[in-house]
């Protein structure tokens, strides 16, 4: 099939119904599984051989139309059972939704309307959940800034936004009370991670830390915030939809400033949709280990709203401790938890673990960062010594689809892959400079499409304008950024951010991702990031560099040996022109705030330091 035909057929679906649509998604399912036969046109997002992995009432199903609060209300008719479970204290779900009715009176009160929003910056507690639930019931929109943030950039996060009020836990409250004059609010609530604690536990805590107290901030507490709702008979005539935002998160800034990611309700709701039943298995009773950053759309969604739309408990932990990870989770026994690959990597390492029984586990998800498939193997297989009969199981995508839009199956898990698109969702690989999409197994950029998709970046046009881009096929695509492949049966591979490429001075494309998985499949290393730093001998074109940090048993050879075995390696997979010409063993890689290696201060280190030689830092 040519261009021409392809733009053609694509026109051509573009004018289906949705109703039309679904039944032939029902057509495509057949077709995968081999039911009936017809032509495929050998291009992904035309022929979505996925689809076989999924029941055909779920490719039926609509969205829920609703806007989250409504939607968490109409799934959870059992009062009694419990929503939250935060240090001894069992929120029910009666309960839950009582305090998000008075809360949102609260914000009323406070002044906030229909589509304020208010900046929120906390930790895992009940109040950020209940946070969030009430803007939502009374059409504001809640913006989600890591709790960690100061200066200049915690001035940006609140005043790009317009943001009428902030909640801010009194953990880093010195953060905010040194730019008081720069931001454009003056209502402030202050919450401390110990105002839903059972009673004594709270009086000792408070009665034995000392409290920080403002210089130029004033606020009010968050229980007088709450009383203030508990007084009130105002209430709001909002009427939700699945189009209006549920939040507003933001990117990681890897390649450049961050940015106001608006994802809607329906981005929420759908992933219930996606998840329920098919790829994550629950019953009366469950509990989630909810302990990720609340302030990632992964945490926001699959970690809060997922669940409590589901019946299941949130195990809520106000400190994010990737080192505790492994203790956590046995000590509160939940039979789910979601995370990242700096989690599972410090589950692996800690020695109790092959010494503990992991059988009460069901779900165990990654996500925020690829996690390496050679270490996905070491934890399945110290989980399956442990008693556990499942698997850790990832996915793929990025902040603006919410998370996730690609994802194993517990069922289905290929080697080297992220998985496969939801049922909602049709990845495409892109090629760019031919505009046009490529065929199977061919490398390009990963296009995504479907209802996790986001609404648009906060007053950035242009941005939106660049990501969110209409295709022939009359679909909106976003533009991940990312490069890879797709096979025939419907299996992501990545192969590394196109931003990422290292161009040598003779025009070869290196791919960093390369390096990262052979230096990462000697399991002597536990972190791997190659960056391209200036050939100053040729004058232009960049030399790529490998940046380690090595395995804990590593330590117990030399580490000069090491790195001659991790030279050998590449040696053996990759072309000399393909070779990182250093490996520079350091004790850590440099992060972002939201947990990924920051591939773009690394370069600044590395070509500050010249790296032509192998060496430690």
């Amino acid at each position: 099939m040519n261009k021409e035909e392809l733009i053609a057929l694509k026109e051509k679906l573009s004018k289906l119904s949705e109703e039309e649509k679904k039944q032939r998604d029902l057509y495509l399912r057949d077709l995968a599984l081999g039911k009936i036969q017809g032509p495929m046109t050998g291009y992904a997002s035309i022929d979505k051989p996925w689809l076989k992995h999924y029941p055909s009432d779920l490719l039926l199903s609509d969205v829920s139309e609703k806007g989250i609060y409504d939607y968490l209300l109409s799934r959870n008719h059992n009062l009694n059972t419990v929503a939250i479970n935060y240090f001894g204290n069992k929120i029910t779900f009666g309960d839950f939704f009582k305090r998000i009715d008075t809360v949102s009176k609260s914000f009323l009160e406070m002044g906030i309307k229909e589509g304020d929003i208010v900046s929120i910056m906390l930790a895992n507690t009940p109040e950020n959940v209940i946070s969030i639930y009430a803007l939502n019931k009374i059409g504001a929109i809640p913006n989600m800034i890591d709790l960690r943030q100061k200066e200049n950039k915690l001035v940006h996060y609140i005043n790009s936004s317009d943001s009428k009020m902030v909640i801010c836990t009194d953990l880093f409250l010195n953060n905010l009370d040194e730019v008081a004059n720069e931001i454009n609010v003056d209502k402030i609530v202050v919450s401390s991670p110990f105002d839903s604690m059972p009673l004594p536990l709270e009086l000792f805590i408070k009665m034995t830390r000392k409290q920080y107290k403002p210089k130029n901030l004033s606020y009010i507490k968050w229980k007088d915030f709450e009383r203030k709702g508990l007084k009130s008979n105002l209430s709001s005539n909002y009427k939700s939809n699945s189009e209006d935002p549920a939040c507003i998160v933001h990117t990681s800034g890897t390649t450049g400033i961050p940015k106001g990611v608006v994802l809607t309700n329906r981005c929420f709701n759908a992933m219930v949709l996606e998840y329920k039943d098919v790829i994550v298995k629950t019953k009366t009773g469950d509990r989630i280990l909810c302990q990720v950053p609340p302030f990632l759309a992964y945490s926001a969604i699959m970690a809060l709203h997922l669940p409590l739309s589901l019946g299941v408990s949130l195990e809520m932990l106000p400190d994010y401790q990737p080192e505790k990870f492994a203790d956590n989770i046995y000590k509160h026994k939940t039979a789910h938890a979601v995370a990242g690959p700096a989690d599972w990597n410090n589950f692996l390492s800690d020695e109790k673990v092959s010494k503990r029984d992991y059988s009460f586990l069901v779900t165990m998800g990654s996500g925020s960062d690829k996690i390496d498939t050679n270490v996905r193997h070491r934890i399945d297989e110290v989980l399956s010594k442990s008693g556990c009969k499942s698997h850790v199981f990832e996915g793929y995508g990025m902040t603006e689809v919410g998370s996730a839009a690609v994802t194993n199956l517990p069922y289905y898990i290929v080697d080297d892959s992220v998985g496969i698109p939801l049922a909602k969702m049709s990845v495409m690989i892109y090629d760019n400079e031919n505009d046009c999409e490529l065929p199977y197994n061919s490398v390009g950029e990963i296009c995504l499409s479907g209802s996790t998709m986001m609404k648009e970046y906060y007053k950035n046009p242009e941005a939106t304008n660049d990501t969110i881009r209409l295709h022939s096929d009359g679909k909106y695509w976003v533009h991940s950024g990312d490069y890879g492949y797709i096979n025939s049966d419907g299996n992501l591979f990545l192969k590394g951010r196109i931003k990422r490429i290292i161009v040598t001075y003779e025009g070869f494309k290196v791919s960093p991702n390369d390096i990262e998985k052979v230096l990462m499949n000697t399991g002597l290393v536990s972190e791997c990031c190659a960056v391209g730093i200036k050939d100053n001998q040729n004058g232009y074109g960049a030399i790529p560099v490998a940046n380690v940090v090595l395995n804990k048993n590593a330590f117990l050879e030399d580490e000069n040996e090491i790195v001659k075995k991790l030279e050998m390696a590449c040696a053996v997979a990759l072309t000399e022109r393909y070779r990182p010409r250093s490996i520079i063993v350091r004790d850590s890689l440099p992060m972002t705030d939201v947990g990924k290696i920051d591939y773009r201060a690394l370069e600044d280190i590395c070509n500050s330091e010249q790296c032509v030689k192998i060496k430690k830092k």
